[in-house]
């Protein structure tokens, strides 16, 4: 146990979990997130509801966290960037900054010659 407790009346959908069990549920979630991150697998809700069954969660609790997770999953697979998307994002970047310092050699050399003309308009005494 981890010091939290269970909400009071549990969420509007389904009962809250026995309170021994509360503390769980948050690292249950994090491995669960850690493991569609890290991977693009196909979650398996089947073996999710089993493991969380043989810790005490109930069959109706069990299924709405394996379905949230996979909700989660199924909507951040469209934002991942792949390698291919990386590396076009990288030629991009490297293509700006070449054109950044051409323009920036451009301007130099026209302030260059601005001030030579100046100095040439307006000679010393």
């Amino acid at each position: 146990m981890n010091g939290r407790s269970p909400p009071e009346g549990g969420a509007k959908h389904f009962p809250a979990p026995p309170a021994h069990l509360y503390g769980m549920i948050i690292p249950l979630v994090t491995f669960f997130c850690k493991v569609i991150i890290m991977a693009t697998i196909t979650f398996d809700t089947y073996t999710a509801i089993k493991r969380l069954k043989s810790v005490g969660f109930d069959e109706q609790q069990a299924e709405a966290l394996s379905d949230t997770i996979r909700d989660a999953q199924e909507a951040k697979l469209d934002e991942l960037a792949t390698r291919k998307d990386i590396k076009e994002l990288e030629v991009k970047i490297a293509e700006a900054k070449a054109e950044t310092i051409k323009w920036m050699f451009g301007v130099a050399t026209g302030q260059a010659l601005f001030v030579l003309t100046l100095l040439k308009m307006f000679p010393a005494r």
